[in-house]
């Protein structure tokens, strides 16, 4: 586990040359490797603040997603299967039923476009 001294030299490696958006509008490049330096500090920060549980788990996660590279993500996050601020176990089947047929909405939208893009590539339409 890091230490706050460790997370704060790695803050500082990370922030030691700045990245500037590329004229016109575009996104700042992003590395591999500065993606991974950003998930270390962020994952330090939350090893430092959270004890593991007995199955080695920390009780926070964050996913890191290089927009340079990937579209931005849509899916919403199921909720765990328990009751919880007010809600009920029924009531949280709910949310996590209307989560999941969006989820999958999107997903499907996904598929439609790739297989439209495929399709006018396979046919040298380009549009």
């Amino acid at each position: 586990m890091a230490t706050t001294v460790d997370l704060f030299q790695n803050i500082n490696n990370f922030l030691a040359e700045r990245k500037e958006s590329s004229p016109g509008g575009g996104w700042a490049p992003v590395t591999q490797k500065e993606i991974e330096a950003m998930y270390d500090i962020i994952n330090a920060l939350i090893e430092l603040k959270y004890e593991y549980d007995a199955d080695h788990d920390l009780p926070m996660t964050v996913r890191l997603l290089d927009r340079t590279m990937f579209k931005s993500s849509f899916y919403d996050p199921m909720f765990q299967d328990k009751a919880f601020d007010g809600y009920t176990e029924a009531d949280v089947a709910k949310l996590n039923l209307g989560r999941a047929v969006m989820n999958v909405g999107i997903a499907a939208d996904e598929v439609k476009l790739a297989t439209r893009l495929l399709d006018t590539y396979n046919t040298g339409n380009k549009k």
